[in-house]
């Protein structure tokens, strides 16, 4: 590392001559980039749900929250699997699609977001 910094110390035309190169590697990158995306999309097997109902005990929760949830979440096509858990103030639940349904932000996963 430290010969290789001394031989572009000594050799300045080199040392310009990199940085040239990296400069144009740049500035094509630049011209040619990657496509960016805010709001990529993405594809999803499983969406986790959590929902917080603060001092409510469970029985509470697992009327006013879960059955709510999982009755909106039946509709949708290609449910394979929901898994729900109702504890003191609070409900996570899983839901699995099938292997042939992915969920993706243009389609299901926008129910999920207007419960």
């Amino acid at each position: 590392m430290n010969g290789s910094i001394r031989w572009f110390a000594r050799n300045t035309v080199a040392a310009n001559l990199l940085m040239v190169c990296i400069l144009i590697a740049g500035a094509y990158s630049l011209f040619t980039r990657i496509p960016l995306e805010v709001f990529p999309s993405i594809e999803l097997e499983r969406v986790n749900i959590r929902t917080s109902f603060p001092g409510a005990p469970p029985s509470e929760v697992e009327e006013g929250v879960t059955v709510r949830i999982e009755e909106a979440i039946q509709d949708i096509e290609g449910i394979e699997k929901m898994i729900s858990t109702s504890s003191e103030g609070s409900v996570f639940s899983v839901t699995s699609a099938a292997s042939s349904v992915i969920f993706s932000t243009a389609g299901p996963l926008n129910s999920f977001r207007s419960l």
